[in-house]
């Protein structure tokens, strides 16, 4: 999806798809996933560890989602900012992307 702005990554950053697996099921609002147990967002992050700890902090503790069984992040196919819908709702935008 084109964007009236053009995005960017700062260097040395990459987009991460991650999965992120529940003890119980959540239900999600707007995803098309329901009540679920899983996740897939994706992350804005120098490497993969610092994705899968942008997706723990995202999710831990918070009262609206279950306690993490496990969380897996690979590197995106598409690494286009541009080519993301809303890239701004990415976990890590804020510090990985250029206006």
């Amino acid at each position: 999806m084109k964007h009236s702005h053009q995005l960017a990554l700062k260097p040395g950053y990459s987009i991460f798809f991650g999965q992120v697996w529940f003890k119980d099921k959540v239900a999600t609002i707007g995803t098309g996933l329901g009540l679920t147990d899983m996740v897939y967002p994706f992350v804005i992050a120098e490497n993969a560890a610092d994705a899968e700890e942008l997706l723990r902090f995202r999710y831990e503790g918070r009262g609206d989602f279950p306690e993490i069984r496990l969380i897996k992040v690979a590197p995106g196919l598409n690494q286009d900012i541009n080519r993301y819908v809303d890239p701004e709702k990415m976990t890590g935008f804020k510090a990985g992307a250029l206006r």
